[in-house]
């Protein structure tokens, strides 16, 4: 598999929603040793469309899978770090994937005299 092939593969899911949001980023970029001043190594790789290099085993990556635009103003996202296995992909991730969606925790503000406060 290429590296295009990624980015196409992640655009594609999270551009087919119904709530109208887009993959504004490269779908992730690679890591490992590097040297200063960074950690990361995107810019010896970043997953885009139209690169043809192949993944390799071996290589490590920090995946960006974030929905731009949901309903129209909100942004949505997950990040993992992965390695390339010689049949697809490993996560580092260890703990259980047992994710809880709890209810609005948005505040709420009282108001003198019926009017809103402005930030």
């Amino acid at each position: 598999m290429t590296i295009s092939e990624v980015a196409h593969l992640t655009r594609s899911r999270i551009e087919s929603n119904e709530v109208g949001a887009q993959l504004v980023t490269r779908a992730g970029y690679s890591i490992g040793i590097a040297f200063p001043p960074s950690w990361d190594e995107g810019y010896i790789v970043s997953l885009l469309e139209g690169d043809e290099r192949p993944l390799e085993e071996g290589m490590t990556f920090h995946l960006l899978p974030w929905m731009w635009g949901v309903d129209g103003n909100k942004t949505v996202g997950i990040s993992d770090t992965v390695r390339i296995t010689e049949d697809g992909c490993a996560s580092f991730f260890t703990l259980p994937e047992d994710f809880t969606i709890h209810a609005s925790a948005a505040r709420s503000f009282p108001t003198a005299a019926g009017v809103a406060p402005s930030f």
